[in-house]
């Protein structure tokens, strides 16, 4: 998905180049990841954009009728996180998986706002909600498998492949 030229933003912008990253330290892990979904402060620019996306799935889901301009604010954020993801992560590609980390970080977004609604406003024992958890787990623990997948060099990561 590629922005198109209306969609220039200039409130998110790549960050500063991180000297001496490596990727234990660089890629939050999924506790990370989760706390900043649900809204928290935490650190590091990856943390920033996935709270940022989970935020503008929500303001999506709240007014469908601004979805063309915040869809493009999603496409910077996604490709923000793929930049900063090939600045900073050297994997090598021996696996033949070709996912780009904005992608998936933008999936699990989707996936909270989803399961976070309806926390706030379903039937707590009904199947909608089961399925809706059970799926933010599921792209929870394919996330952990990539960060330990690219601590070990075992990660083929793409930014420019985007897939929906």
């Amino acid at each position: 998905m590629n922005a198109p030229a209306h969609c220039s933003n200039p409130t998110f912008r790549r960050p500063p180049t991180l000297a001496g990253t490596n990727v234990g330290s660089a890629l939050p892990s999924t506790s990370e990841l989760l706390c900043a979904l649900s809204g928290k402060q935490v650190r590091g620019h990856v943390c920033r954009w996935s709270r940022d996306l989970v935020r503008l799935h929500r303001i999506r889901r709240e007014h469908p009728q601004r979805a063309a301009v915040i869809d493009c604010l999603r496409v910077e954020l996604v490709a923000n996180i793929n930049t900063w993801a090939t600045e900073h992560l050297t994997l090598r590609p021996n696996n033949h998986r070709d996912v780009a980390l904005g992608d998936i970080i933008d999936r699990i977004a989707a996936s909270a706002d989803h399961a976070f609604h309806l926390l706030m406003t379903g039937d707590l024992t009904g199947e909608h909600m089961h399925v809706a958890w059970t799926r933010l787990a599921e792209l929870s623990n394919a996330y952990g498998d990539l960060v330990r997948e690219a601590e070990h060099g075992r990660w083929c990561l793409s930014p420019n492949t985007r897939r929906r």
